[in-house]
């Protein structure tokens, strides 16, 4: 057996001291961090998003690095703040608002990222959704979610069941400049274009809902889970103390988005650290990880352990 003695603290890490840390430590304080009305309404998309894009010193710090099929896409916090901005007023043109479900059928795409900015701007309620899903896993899933929309490839809607989407209003399709032939069918790219690159965010509660995430479903129906623009006080703080991210972080969480660590840390927690989060989205090849922590000088890893072994 080799044992190893890990020191328990570490000065140059943020959470350099733990037991000092551990009795100092408030949510409270850590609430302060961020901005809010005088009657405490918050927004996400405003401190994990806008707070950098915002400013001259960072908003062109890479937020969002994309790869897949060897072509690899950079975002700034301020392109991520203006691609969100454009989707928030897209769907608020359709009458989106706070309260309404937005499920995303979508590939691996950096959209998915901009989208989910967009319905935190508005109050809206995303949920991601497995491509792999099949035809009743998916019905179930919308028939229980009951959303306004969904955001789909074109080659992913003979999935959708006429049945679940009786009650859908919009289908947004990406990659395609021409609506389909069903009623409510929209091509959001040309519509794009014409939304304007700034959005005022809706102001809202803590509690309010910010995304729904089904479970496997395993032992039973899938569970909804609903998670909170609060939570944003959890994603910085583990981001922080658990990642060590900072604004010089290059962090690559390589879980789907619609894992909950895909989800969260994959976009939110280091983006709330002004951090640069990277996306791979190939086939799980040792090549592949390997290149990808080397062309992107990836400094945090959050993987699993299966993909360890």
């Amino acid at each position: 057996m080799i044992k190893a003695r890990v020191n328990a603290e570490n000065p140059q890490a943020n959470l350099k001291a733990y037991f000092e840390t551990y009795s100092n430590f408030s949510w409270s304080g850590v609430e302060e961090e961020f901005s809010r009305r005088e009657d405490g309404k918050i927004n996400i998309a405003a401190e994990a998003v806008d707070r950098w894009a915002d400013d001259p010193a960072r908003q062109n710090i890479p937020a969002l690095v994309f790869e897949k099929a060897g072509k690899v896409q950079s975002f700034s916090y301020l392109e991520v703040k203006e691609k969100s901005c454009r989707w928030a007023g897209l769907l608020s043109v359709h009458g989106f608002k706070t309260g309404d479900r937005l499920l995303l059928l979508l590939p691996p795409c950096p959209e998915i990222y901009f989208i989910m900015v967009a319905c935190a701007r508005l109050g809206v309620i995303f949920s991601t959704l497995y491509t792999t899903l099949n035809f009743e896993e998916l019905q179930w899933r919308i028939l229980n979610a009951e959303p306004r929309g969904i955001v789909a490839h074109p080659d992913l809607t003979e999935k959708l069941s006429p049945e679940a989407m009786e009650k859908v209003k919009y289908l947004f399709l990406v990659d395609t400049i021409s609506p389909g032939p069903n009623p409510g069918e929209v091509a959001a790219e040309p519509l794009l274009e014409a939304m304007p690159r700034e959005f005022a965010n809706r102001w809202l509660p803590p509690d309010t809902p910010l995304y729904l995430l089904y479970t496997s479903g395993s032992t039973g129906p899938p569970k909804g889970v609903v998670h909170a623009h609060q939570d944003m006080v959890g994603h910085l703080i583990t981001g922080r103390y658990v990642l060590d991210l900072n604004e010089r972080s290059v962090l690559w969480t390589d879980g789907d988005p619609a894992w909950v660590l895909g989800t969260v840390y994959g976009a939110f927690a280091p983006w709330l650290c002004g951090a640069t989060s990277v996306i791979q989205r190939d086939p799980f090849s040792a090549s592949t990880w390997y290149r990808t922590l080397e062309r992107h000088r990836v400094s945090v890893w959050y993987t699993t352990p299966m993909t360890l072994r």
